[in-house]
């Protein structure tokens, strides 16, 4: 609704629900909900919808939620959901992390995980703060409210026992133990160590108040751990002690940063791929990315870099002797030949300002300047897209090595040939 009128667009909410309810009962068979809404609300389906749902499939989850985000226009319709909106997208962040993608699966997890949402409370807020005991560990809070539910002592049924010749694994049950000493002395110890770590979490329980603790211990019949631990006379509710109110630390509004910027997905034309050519392409520059310098013997190395691929190349020896000739080219050769200073980056990674990752075949360091060389297969039918991806490599490349002058190749296998730029 507020997305709504920050457009401009006139809408009723009565109305729109009245459509739902019309639309779930009237109609059999009943259409999808989403082929109605665009029929009968044309003007709202295409200012809203109507990118985001030619993106889904499309766009990982995240970036279709990011694009939700700025075509709702969220963070200014709703300030003061900030954080809210924020955690939703670290949810979906880890949700992706886990190797799951899809909108369906996403609101499954959404509607049946309840852990992960949880939401750190600023210390300046005046909040309540609900946590574990474990979790509260190292911490403290002027005010604390210890809420204990029993439980039964922990059995754990199987005991290890190193006897210093080797550990054994004892099934342990209260009969056994009661005809066998040495198993009750080892259900014993066990016992022991479990009341320990019992009064060890009671002890980080009641030591996080800094003013005032109040201390609940829920049972039925009668206390067991680990209100058993707890006197239950001699302490009830006292006089409160008067508190005054520390002052926080000044808190400083940041502006809002979250830019609407949409993402540019054009529809591009594509033409058919041939991928036997493709499969040769990808076997030639892993073969190349394997040769940092050339020695005496360049059949030997190109041999020896072809190796892990050589059973996806259909005439090996072919290859060879292309690759041969082409390394025998001087303009090439001067790129694979050791130097003093020369530091040799094989498809190496960069990243450019606005997070696109690009990989560049063969990037050679020099003290007094940079190349980087692109390698091609086949003809020189794409020559201005192959010069313009290298300008662009030059560029990024300029971004990072300021001080050394930057050159680019072209370097087409098949052709023997090098156009510098």
């Amino acid at each position: 609704a507020a997305a709504v009128k920050r457009r401009g667009v006139s809408t009723d909410r009565e109305e729109l629900r009245r459509f739902i309810f019309r639309e779930k009962r009237d109609r059999v068979p009943r259409p999808p909900l989403y082929k109605s809404f665009q029929q009968h609300y044309a003007t709202l389906w295409q200012v809203f919808f109507a990118e985001l749902y030619s993106l889904v499939g499309y766009l990982p989850l995240y970036d279709t939620v990011a694009e939700a985000y700025k075509v709702f226009d969220v963070f200014s319709a709703a300030k003061e959901e900030e954080g809210t909106l924020v955690k939703l997208l670290e949810v979906v962040k880890v949700f992706e992390e886990k190797s799951q993608n899809s909108i369906k699966d996403f609101l499954t997890f959404a509607l049946d995980e309840p852990s992960g949402w949880e939401m750190d409370v600023p210390k300046t807020k005046n909040a309540v703060t609900l946590m574990t005991i474990h979790k509260a560990k190292g911490l403290d809070f002027p005010v604390v409210v210890v809420l204990l539910y029993d439980a039964r002592s922990r059995t754990e049924g199987y005991y290890l026992e190193d006897d210093g010749e080797g550990i054994h694994l004892l099934r342990i049950t209260k009969a056994s133990a009661a005809k066998v000493d040495r198993l009750q002395e080892i259900l014993k110890d066990q016992t022991v160590r479990n009341r320990v770590d019992e009064l060890n979490r009671l002890y980080v329980a009641l030591t996080r108040a800094k003013e005032e603790m109040y201390v609940l211990g829920i049972y039925k019949k009668e206390p067991k751990v680990p209100t058993c631990f707890l006197p239950t006379q001699g302490f009830g509710p006292g006089v409160r002690p008067a508190v005054t109110r520390a002052r926080g630390p000044a808190a400083h509004d940041l502006p809002i940063i979250h830019h609407n910027i949409r993402v540019d997905l054009p529809v591009r034309s594509y033409e058919k791929i041939g991928l036997a050519e493709t499969r040769r392409g990808e076997c030639i520059h892993e073969i190349l990315s394997r040769i940092e310098y050339l020695g005496g013997d360049v059949v030997g190395q190109i041999e020896m870099a072809m190796a892990p691929v050589q059973h996806l190349i259909d005439d090996p020896v072919e290859t060879v002797q292309i690759l041969r000739s082409f390394l025998d080219v001087p303009e090439v050769r001067e790129h694979f030949s050791p130097k003093e200073g020369r530091r040799v980056l094989r498809e190496q990674e960069y990243v450019n300002r606005q997070g696109t990752l690009y990989r560049m075949d063969r990037v050679i360091a020099d003290s007094e300047k940079v190349t980087v060389v692109d390698f091609k297969t086949g003809g020189e039918e794409k020559e201005e897209e192959y010069r313009g991806q290298v300008l662009h490599y030059m560029e990024l490349l300029n971004e990072i090595t300021p001080s050394l002058p930057v050159n680019g190749i072209v370097a087409y296998v098949d052709r023997r040939k090098v156009t510098r730029l």
